[in-house]
């Protein structure tokens, strides 16, 4: 009997094995009161595995990490994955939108981690779920790239 992957919950949705989704969790409200969100792209195989964190974009004017997730994502080799990819290819929306390094009020987001519950521009980092936080499932990883 093959074992089955377990689900990947975060912001509340679940991904089941050998499914993939893409979760838009919200970062924070713009003076406009449109909802800026982070999306997060989940591939979760059907056996169990190792789980891939992937990020870029954490200065939000440094743009070829997004490209080569972009590319990542299109891999026909998910198909047979085990384990987990979670990939977030924009971490910093304020600074991409802005063509910006940095946050609105000139902070890098870089030197933010894990956030503060109270600011906004942080709060992604919090984001928890009844099963599993954001941070938990970096720390559970096993691999994170480097900038």
């Amino acid at each position: 009997m093959m074992t089955k992957q377990s689900p990947i919950v975060i912001g509340e949705q679940e991904v089941a094995a050998g499914q993939r989704a893409t979760i838009d969790l919200p970062v924070a409200d713009l003076y406009t009161h449109t909802q800026l969100t982070m999306p997060v792209h989940v591939i979760n195989g059907r056996r169990p595995g190792p789980t891939l964190f992937l990020t870029a974009a954490v200065h939000g004017d440094e743009l070829n990490g997004i490209e080569i997730i972009k590319r990542v994502l299109r891999l026909s080799a998910l198909k047979q994955l085990r384990g987990c990819v979670i990939a977030v290819p924009i971490v910093n929306v304020f600074g991409f939108i802005n063509r910006s390094r940095y946050l609105p009020d000139r902070r890098d987001l870089n030197r933010s981690f894990p956030g503060e519950k109270r600011d906004p521009s942080q709060r992604v980092w919090r984001i928890s779920s009844p099963k599993k936080s954001l941070p938990r499932l970096i720390s559970e990883s096993i691999y994170i790239p480097a900038r």
